[in-house]
């Protein structure tokens, strides 16, 4: 409950009017922290609206303390401002980092695709070549045998079978070499 205070007034001054407070909510309590937190506010209002012409006033009863050099004093630094664009930092690091790593998977996935590709186009190459390679052999192999090559040279180059006169023997020479050493 609150008590009213009787105000003394001048015997030639009227007589001050009695105000009457709402009735509090059932909800609130004396010193509960909602209550406490609006008076705060409300205090704080009021004191910014009275000290605004006042900023260099003293509050009542407090000592001016002398200013301190500057390298006494404590550095103040935002506890948060510091964090919070260290950790914006670290955090477009990591993106750009995830963001350069996705871009060099895709550069090897294109790569190696298009090795594939390459890789398939020689090996269509090789087997192409192993085959006109194996018909090259049996072309070859057919043009070698003897009665294709007895057709030809009686047909195109009008060979014959020679006569025994026109045969002649020819007898290797034995060479008597020198031979350095021993002699036999």
């Amino acid at each position: 409950m609150r008590k009213n205070r009787r105000i003394e007034a001048a015997p030639d001054a009227p007589a001050p009017k009695k105000t009457i407070l709402p009735p509090k909510p059932k909800g609130s309590a004396k010193g509960s922290v909602a209550n406490t937190a609006a008076k705060k506010a409300a205090a704080k209002k009021g004191a910014a609206k009275k000290g605004a012409a006042k900023k260099g006033a003293v509050k009542k009863g407090a000592t001016k303390k002398p200013l301190e050099p500057a390298a006494s004093r404590s550095p103040r630094r935002a506890p948060r401002s510091g964090l919070a664009a260290r950790f914006m930092m670290l955090w477009i690091a990591a993106v750009l980092a995830t963001a350069a790593a996705f871009v060099v998977h895709l550069a090897m996935r294109f790569e190696t695709v298009r090795l594939g590709y390459e890789v398939g186009a020689a090996r269509r190459e090789q087997r192409r070549l192993i085959e006109q390679k194996r018909l090259l052999a049996i072309e070859a192999a057919t043009l070698r045998q003897a009665p294709r090559v007895e057709t030809v040279a009686r047909g195109e180059l009008e060979m014959d079978v020679p006569e025994p006169e026109r045969i002649v023997p020819i007898v290797p020479q034995r060479r008597s070499r020198a031979r350095a050493g021993r002699v036999r």
